[in-house]
């Protein structure tokens, strides 16, 4: 008797689980119809509600903060960005990093300091950066490789992603590159043979990339002895 309690006791929490997951998905489902036909504030107050009973479903931080994007309420946008790429990077992480790139550089600096202070899939947001990197406009290569400066040391182990644009054909990108490898681990630089590459650049032949070189070797403190 005790055991046919206890199951339908577990049974019945099942059940409850997983009609209040379909209503879940049910609400994020009409939220996102309401977003595509340019109803925000109704899809706002489902993925409220949602976000109410889970406050971790992933689907629900996502389409809050694609709302919030949209509304240019970019604080929220990447706030919630940031908690989605935390929980599952696939699902928001690109996103996260496109904030990079907005012309407004509060909105810029916001996001650089999210992905900084991400708990969680930090890597993950930081080798997306490289990947955007690689195929921005000129233009947008400063942005993401200003970002890598900002975020520092945590951005060591892209070290050989970044080392190729200290010879990039525009001098200001080389700059940039050289001032975030600059304040990365001078361990991971030596080892990836960038600091030879970065004593070379003080000598270029422009003199803005050369003071630069300077600089980014000083920023390594004791580690630019080597």
């Amino acid at each position: 008797m005790r055991f046919n309690k206890v199951f339908v006791l577990a049974f019945s929490c099942l059940f409850i689980f997983l009609l209040v997951s379909c209503d879940n998905t049910g609400k994020i489902d009409k939220a996102y119809s309401y977003y595509r036909e340019g109803e925000y504030d109704k899809a706002l107050e489902l993925y409220q509600v949602v976000l109410k009973r889970r406050p971790q479903d992933v689907n629900a931080l996502k389409g809050m903060a694609d709302v919030k994007l949209i509304q240019k309420d970019y604080a929220a946008a990447i706030e919630n960005y940031k908690k989605a790429t935390e929980i599952n990077p696939e699902i928001a992480v690109s996103d996260l990093v496109s904030m990079l790139t907005y012309s407004n550089t509060e909105v810029r600096e916001d996001a650089t300091s999210a992905i900084s202070q991400l708990n969680a899939n930090k890597d993950a947001a930081i080798s997306e950066i490289i990947k955007q990197l690689a195929t921005a406009s000129q233009y947008v290569k400063l942005d993401y490789l200003e970002a890598l400066k900002r975020i520092g040391r945590d951005t060591s182990f892209v070290a050989a992603d970044v080392l190729p644009y200290t010879d990039y054909k525009y001098p200001a990108i080389q700059q940039k590159a050289l001032e975030a490898l600059g304040n990365m681990d001078p361990e991971k630089l030596k080892e990836i043979g960038a600091l030879k590459k970065m004593a070379a650049k003080m000598n270029d032949e422009n003199q803005d990339v050369a003071e630069t070189a300077v600089k980014s070797m000083g920023a390594l403190k004791s580690g630019a002895a080597d």
